[in-house]
């Protein structure tokens, strides 16, 4: 009778492939075509392990992900469950009155559930984390120890080496969503509300899912992210940083913070140099250099300065034929705005907390050419208050929805930068956000952390794990940017010093084929016009693939020890 019983849930909890096969009453496995790949079981709060306070009962029903069948019951304040489909599984937290929990850290968990722990097959695991997504990488699966977790961790895809792949990630509030070791199991991945949190509202839901894709890693995720992007039903509007060539001045560029007199004087020689080289440019990129600065390195006023430009940046763009993409950062608690709108001041940060900010904000600066915002150190603003962190849940969607709702409703961009995996999964639900920084910033010296089998040759540590955090990028349609760079090998008078780009066309040819932005950050008198025109038409027009070059799943066989392939 028992085996009866099992065989009855287990039928009830199987998608195509995809199942889950109950044990116990609460312990499980997760199996694909009957082989085990995870097991699981188990919930808590505040680590605390929470005991069943009801019994199983049966769900089903139809959303954008199809039709499923679960089952859902009471762990005291928490009700587990989880659907199943024909092709992922969802795995959900709610809090119907609410909780107050200890804070654990931004590294750990308020809430687990489900507990995830490895079998005993063997298995690779592709895990997308870090600021810029810098530590995104496959190895070995051996469990919690062999991913990313706590705040800087992020979706994770588990492979056979063959043609299996199972990726797992947040399925709602991307912003509060972590997975870490879990306190029931060291090697056991748990998933939940992010650690640092206290309060959880009454109502609150978290969910994880698991897609099966079976024609391997690249197919998977790619399947993974278009299933996010039709569950919020977001549609992504034309990006016009990402479709014609740019000039920029971020960090890397010749005159970052490098001026030849003001930056007005700097833009107007590279514009007239531009066109005696006819060099397509058709926006430029304003790093932090033209806006005030106040505590703890924030923004203090985000407006033209008078030392960038003296005779001020209207009309400006009219004049050079150039549209701007405007870099931010986060803001200070002495900043300009805070008598007029509503922020949450934690000196020397603060947040804005009101859409009208952002309304104003943005329409302020495409009147007078933004077409892009950048918004960069997002992890620094995410994890320097407790707006983001532990007064609110929802606190850091709230930020990242008002500043895209505003964006959307001006007709301009967004790019993230210095980003975490949990923002990139955010933009699934935020039209406006069409760009992710996929490198760090560009290093025309290289950098000599990067060595074999990571560069082999070394080369820049801004180029290399393009390839793999363009695959989550592409997955939500987000173009990934992999910066600038110089198109001739040796630029006196920059700011570096006695450096030399040893690979420009290297760096066109990863800018070009990334389906990201190209941005050239030459001095005057510097350009390889014949290199800049291999990327663009005579009319700043790219030339693009059809999806970003991402790295190769061999590539990942080899490095998880699951498969041959390149380095």
């Amino acid at each position: 009778m028992r085996h009866l019983l099992l065989a009855c849930i287990a039928g009830a909890a199987r998608g195509s492939r995809l199942a889950i096969d109950f044990s116990t009453d609460e312990a499980f496995s997760i199996t694909i075509d009957g082989t085990q790949w995870l097991y699981g079981g188990g919930a808590s709060l505040g680590g605390r392990v929470l005991r069943p306070s009801g019994l199983w009962r049966a769900i089903k029903g139809k959303d954008a992900r199809g039709t499923y069948k679960g089952r859902a019951r009471r762990y005291g304040a928490l009700e587990a469950s989880y659907a199943v489909y024909a092709d992922a599984v969802v795995f959900t937290q709610r809090f119907p009155d609410g909780a107050t929990v200890s804070p654990r850290g931004v590294d750990g968990l308020a809430s687990e559930w489900p507990v995830l722990g490895p079998s005993a097959q063997r298995l690779g695991v592709l895990t997308f984390g870090g600021r810029f997504m810098e530590t995104s990488r496959a190895t070995k699966w051996t469990g919690a120890g062999s991913v990313e977790g706590g705040a800087y961790g992020g979706p994770f895809v588990l492979f056979d080496g063959k043609s299996d792949a199972l990726v797992v990630s947040a399925a709602s509030e991307f912003a509060a969503h972590s997975h870490a070791a879990s306190t029931q199991n060291a090697s056991a991945v748990a998933f939940g509300v992010l650690g640092s949190v206290t309060k959880i509202p009454r109502g609150f839901a978290v969910a994880t899912v698991l897609t099966l894709g079976q024609e391997g890693v690249t197919a998977a995720v790619r399947t993974h992210g278009q299933a996010l992007l039709r569950a919020a039903g977001t549609v992504r509007p034309p990006d016009y940083a990402a479709r014609y060539l740019g000039y920029s001045t971020d960090n890397g560029a010749y005159y970052y913070y490098n001026p030849r007199g003001d930056y007005e004087t700097t833009l107007r020689a590279v514009h007239a140099y531009a066109r005696r080289e006819r060099i397509p440019y058709r926006y430029a990129l304003l790093d932090s250099w033209w806006y005030e600065k106040g505590s703890g390195d924030g923004v203090r006023n985000w407006s033209c300065t008078a030392q960038a430009f003296p005779r001020g940046c209207q009309g400006l763009s009219e004049e050079l034929g150039w549209r701007f993409m405007l870099h931010n950062r986060e803001w200070s608690a002495d900043n300009v705005y805070r008598d007029a709108y509503k922020f949450a001041v934690e000196p020397p940060l603060a947040l804005p907390l009101e859409q009208r900010f952002w309304d104003d904000l943005l329409r302020n600066a495409s009147d007078w050419g933004m077409i892009v915002y950048e918004q960069d150190w997002l992890y620094t603003e995410f994890l320097g208050l407790n707006a983001t962190l532990t007064q609110s849940v929802t606190g850091a969607k709230k930020w990242l929805t008002q500043m895209a709702t505003a964006a959307a409703r001006v007709g301009v961009t967004v790019q993230y930068c210095m980003e975490m995996a949990r923002f990139v999964l955010q933009s699934a639900t935020l039209p406006a956000v069409t760009q992710i920084r996929a490198s760090d910033d560009y290093n025309p010296a290289g950098d000599s952390n990067c060595t074999p089998p990571a560069c082999n040759p070394p080369v820049q540590v801004d180029t290399y794990y393009i390839g793999t955090t363009s695959l989550l990028a592409w997955a939500l349609d987000l173009a990934p940017s992999k910066d600038s760079f110089w198109s001739t090998p040796t630029q006196p008078g920059n700011p570096y010093g006695d450096v030399a780009e040893r690979y420009p066309a290297m760096q066109a040819a990863v800018a070009a084929l990334s389906r990201g932005p190209v941005q050239v950050s030459d001095g005057v008198g510097y350009s390889d016009r014949e290199l800049i025109l291999r990327t663009c038409d005579e009319a700043g027009r790219l030339l693009q693939p059809s999806r970003p070059a991402t790295a190769l799943d061999a590539a990942f066989h080899r490095s998880a020890g699951v498969g041959d392939g390149p380095l």
